[in-house]
């Protein structure tokens, strides 16, 4: 759900892939600084979801960004409320 609010501290994101790729998500702050690398790993084809705990982060906008096999393919925007 977006925005988050600090009861939830999880973000959930999900993503499909038609081949096993190389996915690589990272969280960035409204500065445009690297907040957090949530995945970086090679994931098979099929559709997928990540969890990743937002508790360290203070209410504000962010943007996560997901590259597949080193081509960016999604820029989402996330709001953390307090």
């Amino acid at each position: 759900p977006n925005p988050i609010t600090a009861k939830t501290n999880k973000v959930s994101i999900s993503f499909a892939l038609k081949k096993s790729s190389r996915v690589n998500i990272k969280l960035y702050n409204i500065k445009g600084q690297l907040v957090d690398e949530i995945l970086n790993d090679n994931e098979p084809s099929g559709t997928h979801t990540i969890t990743s705990s937002i508790n360290n982060l203070s209410s504000g906008i962010y943007f996560i960004k997901m590259d597949v096999d080193g081509k960016n393919r999604a820029v989402k925007k996330m709001v953390k409320i307090e």
